[in-house]
């Protein structure tokens, strides 16, 4: 339960309720484009420090993981590749809340996790994949160029499974702002006050 002092803000519940609490936020945004929860920004370790908004598309709670798609020839694999660190940030403009997630991800490329989740999108979300061009390629029109062949989009389309490590959270507040991080133990979630 929330601690009496504060019962508005999500961080003083214990630390297997404030776990449930985001996860329910990512389940709702699973089924609304309209949560922000739904689109994260992404961050990798590379050159000029890149950063890009992704789709969540899945979670599962033991061990607690995140998934993204990407295009296979996008900057993000390679770098991911090289390092598969990566850092999650959302921004809740309501709750004034900021969460970070910090991450070892995994990449799904031409396997079965990855068929089972080309399976599950929309004839207009595997078409993405189906652009001629390299992402981030130079265009001299904003037209993109699809191949006729379906399966050309799968031969692109990777998973990124994201296998949280850490949370650190930081709520704004009038009062006073709070923050805390979150760290998977054998025996659940333990939690770390910090200064803000």
């Amino acid at each position: 339960m929330p601690d009496s002092s504060n019962p508005s803000s999500p961080l003083h519940l214990s630390p297997p309720d404030i776990i449930r609490w985001l996860s329910d936020h990512w389940h709702t945004s699973l089924c609304t484009t309209q949560s922000i929860y739904r689109f994260p920004q992404l961050a990798t370790i590379g050159h000029n420090a890149p950063v890009r908004t992704v789709v969540l598309r899945a979670f599962h709670a033991s061990p607690l993981s995140i998934q993204f798609h990407t295009d296979i020839r996008s900057a993000k694999v390679p770098q991911l590749r090289e390092n598969p660190q990566a850092t999650i940030h959302w921004y809740d403009p309501i709750e004034r809340l900021q969460t970070i997630a910090r991450a070892t991800t995994e990449l799904h490329h031409g396997t079965n996790p990855a068929r089972a989740a080309w399976e599950g999108l929309p004839v207009h979300g595997k078409r993405q994949y189906s652009q001629t061009d390299t992402p981030g390629a130079e265009m001299q029109a904003p037209s993109p160029r699809f191949a006729e062949d379906p399966e050309y989009g799968w031969n692109h389309f990777c998973l990124i499974v994201a296998t949280i490590t850490e949370i650190d959270m930081l709520h704004l507040r009038k009062e006073g702002n709070i923050r805390c991080k979150l760290t998977p133990e054998k025996t659940g979630w333990s939690r770390m006050w910090l200064a803000p």
